[in-house]
């Protein structure tokens, strides 16, 4: 008897380990210019067997002297703890406006970027990707799966960090909550944008 209610309990785990790997982590948020809120983003990040993946979709639209909607999707999919590929592409006004690619080949990434191909011969272990269920740490740099280049970290704290556009004078700062991102405040090329977390 005993038996057998043991066996009935490890299936229930495992039914419920696979329940929990295949629904990961969810998150929301509300996307902010100039206190108006434009847009929402959507995160899901999901580990099947040794594999992390993590799915992210934004839609902005943006009224000012011409009126546009911007889409953002991205996906990536991490494996022994570092990049193994993503994609980003950004579509404006329903055409696709920036699409990169990254690779890792085995002994390099390859990058392509708006059909410009370029290599980084070193691993990347922390991304725009996994930021909002995971702060850096010990991390020196975040990879842009968009812009296809590495931005060093120039504050860590507990709660929070900083990046720095490797050649552009733009900081972006995240802050976190119980280890969740909660909001983040981007320096795009034109606006400044915020996020907060929606519950």
């Amino acid at each position: 008897m005993n038996s057998r209610f043991t066996l009935l309990a490890i299936s229930f785990f495992i039914f419920g380990l696979s329940c929990n790997l295949l629904l990961g982590q969810k998150a929301s948020y509300k996307i902010l210019v100039g206190g108006i809120e434009v847009g929402i983003q959507r995160v899901h990040q999901q580990q099947i067997r040794e594999k992390i993946r993590i799915d992210i979709e934004s839609k902005v639209h943006i009224s000012m002297l011409v009126s546009y909607t911007i889409e953002y999707r991205q996906w990536a999919i991490y494996q022994d703890g570092f990049l193994q590929e993503s994609k980003v592409e950004v579509i404006k006004n329903g055409k696709i406006h920036k699409s990169t690619h990254t690779l890792w080949t085995g002994s390099h990434y390859r990058i392509t970027k708006d059909e410009k191909t370029s290599t980084l011969h070193q691993k990347i272990y922390y991304s725009g990707c996994l930021i909002y269920f995971t702060p850096p740490k010990n991390a020196a740099y975040k990879y842009s799966e968009a812009e296809g280049l590495l931005e060093p970290i120039s504050k860590c704290y507990v709660t929070s960090f900083e990046t720095k556009h490797p050649t552009e004078n733009r900081t972006n700062e995240y802050y976190y909550k119980n280890g969740v991102l909660e909001r983040t405040i981007i320096q795009d090329a034109l606006l400044k944008f915020k996020t907060q977390r929606l519950y």
